[in-house]
């Protein structure tokens, strides 16, 4: 029995090599020897060169150029990137809608018009801005941008604030800023928009002096504008803005001493010339309003003035409405206007040379010498 187990072809089935070199079981003998092979240059012209045709080996190369950037670009200058060029693109094109007061609404349909006008251009294809982002740009970047150089600047000068109060239709009351002050860069005197304050629409008494004071004092501060470079102030003679005791402007005096402090010249012009029209009879005004509203609601009437006054070889005039909805000192204009148009229908019934040539308050319409055949 000893004998037969020393004898190999009675022993059972052995495991395979393979198996037994992944386990690490051969022994020194029998694990295979590493020979290093030598480097041949003629691998360079027949080996390499014939993977380089290889099918795979193309393929590999097309995948890999399409998706792999080139190495020129690292040499090549930097430059702005696309990416910027379509922010700057957007930048401009809301700065366009704001200069031009054009309403923000045009904006849903200009990037789609620009993408069909420059269709070769990379740029117009990536611009995407609507009335949304027209609005975020305008309030977030450009407003904040240029209220900061203006802040800058106001560091440095001396500046008057100019304030008007106002209701709008929607029962909002609103304050606007405007600083003025001399720029060095233009060497010119400018006007320039620095806050519009919204206040409590649900509070009616919200917009009184003090909130108004604390709300102009409070954005000044937020930028850090020196209060001493504060040397006028100017607005409307509402009690609110101008009166002696409890308004913008008298605690303006008490903080600041020595400010410069004038109302609005056209409302003060306004007033007076309200006070030297009330002198004046009461005809003379009614006569104005009677030749207004006689025509201002008849298209036709309109009509037949253009007409006569065509007929006559005249400068046309304009409506009235103007005059009348203005604050400003129109009284002359407004008597010229009449005068003229008085002088042409008087050129209905007499003689031309007559009419131009005459003073109006010696013209004498009853006179048959002058009267037209």
């Amino acid at each position: 029995m000893e004998e037969d187990a020393d004898d190999p072809v009675h022993q059972g089935p052995s495991t395979p090599k393979k198996t037994r070199l992944y386990r690490g079981d051969l022994s020194k003998k029998e694990r295979p020897k590493h020979r290093q092979q030598k480097f041949r240059t003629d691998w360079l012209k027949s080996v390499l060169i014939n993977h380089s045709k290889g099918k795979n080996h193309i393929q590999i190369m097309q995948d890999a150029s399409s998706k792999q950037p080139s190495i020129t670009l690292f040499t090549k200058s930097p430059g702005l990137k696309k990416q910027q060029l379509v922010s700057i693109a957007e930048t401009k094109l809301a700065a366009y809608f704001a200069e031009h007061n054009i309403p923000f609404l045009g904006a849903d349909h200009l990037s789609d018009l620009i993408k069909e006008i420059f269709p070769d251009s990379e740029i117009a294809k990536c611009i995407n801005v609507k009335r949304t982002k027209t609005t975020a740009i305008v309030k977030n970047v450009i407003g904040v941008s240029q209220k900061n150089k203006l802040a800058t600047k106001l560091k440095k000068q001396k500046f008057s604030l100019l304030m008007d109060e106002s209701t709008e239709i929607g029962t909002v009351k609103t304050s606007c800023v405007v600083i003025r002050f001399y720029d060095e860069s233009t060497n010119q005197v400018e006007s320039v928009f620095w806050e519009l304050h919204v206040f409590d629409t649900n509070n009616p008494s919200s917009a009184n002096a003090e909130n108004l004071y604390n709300s102009l004092m409070s954005t000044l501060s937020e930028y850090e504008v020196p209060m001493d470079n504060i040397i006028g102030f100017g607005s409307d003679g509402c009690n609110v803005m101008m009166d002696l005791h409890n308004s913008v402007a008298s605690r303006l005096r008490a903080t600041f001493t020595g400010i410069f402090i004038i109302k609005c010249i056209f409302h003060s012009a306004h007033l007076c010339a309200s006070e030297a029209c009330k002198k004046w009879p009461r005809s003379l005004e009614d006569m104005a309003r009677n030749i207004f509203n006689f025509l201002k609601s008849s298209s036709k009437r309109q009509a037949e003035l253009k007409q006569f006054q065509m007929f006559l070889n005249t400068e046309p005039h304009k409506m009235f409405n103007t005059y009348f909805q203005t604050e400003g000192v129109v009284i002359l204009e407004l008597h010229d206007k009449i005068i003229n148009l008085y002088k042409d229908i008087l050129l209905c019934f007499l003689k031309r040379n007559y009419v131009l040539q005459t003073p109006l308050e010696k013209i004498y319409p009853n006179n048959g010498e002058f009267q037209l055949a």
